[in-house]
């Protein structure tokens, strides 16, 4: 049987991606043009990176405040995997 490969992950690192979003949101555009949500292990990691670049896109800027309202108006909060795992990227 051939056995799958599998690509390395760390969702520690991918946590802290998203963590340094928050801080320096200006960080998005740039990091953009070489991290996509598929480069995420953790599914709904790459949610909340594509909500976080269309946040900044659209409202020229971002917080978590304005994820969590971008994610229920979108109805992905779900797909993000809850509030939990978006308060988790926070810390």
């Amino acid at each position: 049987m051939t056995e799958l490969l599998q690509l390395p992950h760390d969702r520690d690192a991918e946590k802290e991606i998203l963590a340094c979003c928050y801080v320096r949101p200006d960080l998005i555009p740039d990091l953009a043009d070489v991290v996509s949500a598929a480069n995420f292990y953790v599914q709904p990691y790459g949610c909340i990176w594509d909500a976080m670049q269309c946040v900044f896109r659209t409202k020229k800027g971002m917080d978590p405040q304005l994820l969590r309202s971008w994610l229920q108006e979108h109805k992905l909060v779900g797909r993000a995997g809850g509030f939990e795992t978006i308060n988790e990227t926070l810390n």
